[in-house]
């Protein structure tokens, strides 16, 4: 896995400055700013792609999602949402999803992110899904259909052109 983010986790010591490790190891203080840059994790021929882009409000996970450790996986992904909530109070946060093929193991960690998204959303943000599928993936189709039905997010079906 590549990050192109050096904050996997954080903690605040005792004169309440965060703390982080760089990607050296060492444990560093952190602008609380610097918490929230924009996330990038490489895709691979089982692990979705990643792009948080704090400015346009925005999740994007697309290819395989084949993962063999899904929480381990999706952790930078957890963090990252938590700290754009409490440090950017956004207006509109957008999930998107252009998933080719999604195991059961790697479908209940997403659902786990996306009740952790709609739980930990702010009331004055605005928290929508997208789903991409293609015409022929009935799979995809109906997994996209599914989150509509299970979450209270608007959750919008779109064929990929």
């Amino acid at each position: 896995i590549t990050y192109q983010w050096f904050v996997i986790f954080a903690l605040i010591n005792s004169k309440g400055k965060y703390m982080a490790l760089d990607e050296k190891g060492r444990l560093v203080s952190v602008d609380e700013e610097l918490m929230v840059k924009d996330l990038f994790i490489q895709g691979t021929k089982e692990t979705p792609e990643i792009i948080c882009k704090r400015n346009d409000g925005e999740i994007l996970i697309k290819g395989f999602c084949i993962l063999s450790n899904p929480k381990e996986f999706l952790a930078p992904l957890y963090l990252w949402l938590e700290n754009f909530y409490k440090l950017y109070h956004p207006s509109n946060l957008l999930i998107s999803f252009r998933l080719s093929y999604i195991n059961g193991c790697s479908e209940k960690c997403i659902y786990d992110f996306l009740k952790f998204a709609e739980r930990n959303c702010p009331t004055n943000t605005n928290l929508n899904i997208r789903c991409f599928y293609e015409e022929d993936d009935i799979d995809m189709y109906e997994w996209s259909k599914e989150l509509k039905s299970v979450f209270k997010i608007p959750v919008s079906v779109l064929k990929t052109v």
